[in-house]
């Protein structure tokens, strides 16, 4: 269970850094704002999938189920 708080920590970390990053473009250049937030959704999309898929292949070659 402790992966899982480290994968739920990351999740928030990573959004956070994304929707910082994201801010820091609408504010800077508002014309590109929805481009940036679009950006950051994806990113954040495609990477947690990559845990979740990382975390189940260790999970099954330690024999457990989620």
């Amino acid at each position: 269970m402790n992966i899982f708080k480290q994968i739920i920590a990351l999740y928030i970390f990573l959004a956070l850094l994304l929707m910082a990053l994201a801010t820091s473009v609408y504010l800077i250049y508002p014309p590109f704002a929805k481009y940036a937030y679009a950006t950051a959704l994806i990113i954040h999309s495609f990477y947690m999938f990559y845990e979740y898929k990382i975390t189940l292949k260790i999970l099954s070659s330690q024999g457990k189920e989620l």
